[in-house]
């Protein structure tokens, strides 16, 4: 007999931290009698419809603009999901959860609230503070609070259609970043036609595809990213039957991710025009993304590791037969 079967108090714990966790555990995305089943299809359709009304007036004249934008945001697209399918080794997220995260990421929080939230307080900003003040800083204190916001929205809902799914921190930060990922295809598609546009409709892949390069060399930290710090912080602001509530180490991530976001966009401003200056904002912030990442991972990992890496004799042994113990 091994060591497994002769604890059968070592197996019952394993099993209840399998349960706790949400291993193995199936997202069914029909669920009519969850109201965040129909909040999240009423943003799903309101971006819908929005992004067919600005894009359809101009879809057959930019036709090439649009399919580059499509090309280039799918190979953005295809390597940020091998990088996602590479650090999600702990508990795989269900495929059907990360298709429902991205198209809400993508179409909801894009469309539905992020472009009319931008509008809105961009206007606000200029007319309050005057439009010298609002070239310089309305992006930058405009898109962390109502993106990350809008994103954090899709995630709730998730979080409600998924409760036994999302349950520990880094479970959050796989998800949010499939949401942030989709707000950053549609968001690299909106930009790289709006450069064919400015361009008068010349040289329309061109426009596109140096838009594309250069937002993907300078995209490391991007909407992925900070989706991905911001529903962690969600999680310990909450908590869940796998991770008890740390209402500050939330308001850390959360602030945090906002923080970054906010000083990215705004790096012209505080850089004062300077290019030395901009590179340098460009490289600490980069920097600064990747070490709350890595306090984020450091931090839910000491709880998936209690629900998933000690499990394996379990989950090997379960799965010839889950009868057997």
């Amino acid at each position: 007999m091994t060591a497994l079967q002769q604890s059968p108090d070592l197996i019952e714990r394993r099993a209840a931290a399998i349960d706790e966790s949400g291993w193995g555990r199936r997202f069914h995305f029909f669920q009519p009698r969850n109201a965040c089943w129909w909040v999240y299809l009423l943003l799903v359709v309101l971006g819908a419809r929005e992004l067919y009304r600005l894009a359809a007036p101009t879809a057959e004249v930019f036709e090439a603009a649009n399919l580059a934008a499509l090309g280039s945001a799918g190979v953005f697209c295809l390597l940020f999901l091998l990088f996602l399918h590479h650090v999600d080794r702990y508990e795989r997220t269900p495929a059907s959860l990360a298709v429902v995260g991205f198209l809400g990421g993508g179409i909801g929080a894009t469309w539905a609230m992020a472009l009319p939230g931008n509008a809105a307080l961009m206007d606000l900003y200029t007319k309050t503070f005057g439009q010298a003040w609002a070239s310089d800083w309305k992006a930058g204190l405009t898109a962390p609070l109502v993106e990350e916001t809008a994103k954090g929205v899709v995630f709730v809902l998730l979080l409600g259609l998924a409760s036994g799914v999302i349950r520990t921190v880094y479970d959050g930060l796989i998800v949010g970043a499939f949401i942030g990922l989709g707000f950053q295809v549609l968001e690299d598609m909106l930009y790289g036609q709006n450069s064919a546009y400015q361009h008068f409709g010349v040289d329309q892949v061109g426009s596109v595809l140096q838009t594309f390069v250069l937002r993907s060399a300078t995209g490391i930290a991007s909407h992925g990213m900070y989706t991905a710090i911001f529903a962690a912080g969600i999680i310990y602001l909450v908590g869940t039957s796998a991770q008890p509530r740390r209402v500050g180490r939330g308001l850390m991530l959360i602030v945090g991710a906002m923080v970054v976001h906010g000083a990215w966009d705004s790096m012209p401003a505080l850089a004062d025009g300077n290019g030395f200056g901009v590179a340098a904002l460009m490289l600490g912030i980069t920097v600064a993304s990747i070490l709350i990442l890595l306090t984020a991972l450091r931090w839910g990992l000491t709880v998936s590791a209690v629900g998933c890496t000690t499990c394996w004799p379990l989950r090997s042994r379960t799965a010839r037969s889950p009868s057997s113990s």
